[in-house]
């Protein structure tokens, strides 16, 4: 991501002040969109669906940097997003697409690096995935093959489970009417929770302070009603028009 992050900032950098005349920088964020993108920013950021099991490999010694190492992970992606965003509207203004390296590989010319960029993020998405899908694996396994986790299958059972999952996700992404409205629904009843509400009451669980426990469960909850309340409103309107 470091290596992905340098060479669309390296050719952002060399298009800014050469490029297309680009319309001004508007903003257009507005606070409906604002609360429907904290859920997954928070599940993504907080509440990832990983970190459980990381947290119990660690060593004894080892867990007391846990919440030092996630939060200078965060803010540390946090910093690499912001600045990426930031180079391109520094080359692109108002024109500036959702696909950065695409549009920079379209104004510039692809070339070895912008192609070795495209590799290396192709290469992440899939290598990752299998550790994204690791709850969901983890409930098929036993189905797949009976008496068996996820730690004691077969290689090729583990193969057949990542790869079925994948495929099923790829397919109700493609055949899925109206997909963006449906993760915006997803995200406002699952995401919020699984971020915010749940890792309060199993912190509580674990005598983690009563006070930090229910400011981050409200917080949850608040979360929830918004996002939730902002969905409804935003299908509202597009059913009124």
């Amino acid at each position: 991501l470091f290596v992905i992050a340098g060479i669309v900032s390296f050719r952002c950098a060399a298009v800014v002040g050469t490029g297309p005349p680009a319309q001004p920088a508007v903003g257009a964020t507005n606070p409906v969109s604002t609360v429907m993108c904290v859920p997954i920013l928070g599940t993504a950021l907080f509440g990832h669906m990983n970190a459980p099991r990381i947290y119990s490999e660690l060593t004894l010694s080892a867990r007391k940097y846990a919440q030092v190492v996630s939060g200078a992970a965060c803010l540390l992606a946090f910093l690499v997003y912001g600045g990426l965003g930031v180079v391109g509207y520094m080359a692109f203004g108002g024109s500036t697409t959702p696909d950065i390296v695409a549009q920079v590989a379209e104004f510039t010319g692809e070339g070895y690096s912008i192609a070795f960029a495209q590799a290396l993020l192709a290469a992440f998405v899939l290598l990752k995935t299998p550790f994204l899908a690791h709850p969901l694996r983890s409930l098929l396994t036993p189905f797949v093959s009976p008496g068996d986790t996820i730690d004691t299958a077969s290689p090729a059972v583990n193969l057949a489970v990542a790869t079925g999952s994948m495929l099923l996700v790829l397919i109700c992404a493609l055949v899925l009417p109206n997909l963006g409205e449906v993760l915006e629904i997803l995200g406002a009843a699952c995401c919020a929770p699984l971020a915010y509400i749940i890792p309060a009451r199993v912190a509580l669980a674990c005598g983690m302070p009563r006070c930090q426990c229910f400011v981050m469960g409200l917080a949850g909850v608040l979360v929830c009603v918004l996002s939730l309340t902002a969905v409804l409103g935003s299908w509202t309107g597009l059913l009124v028009k």
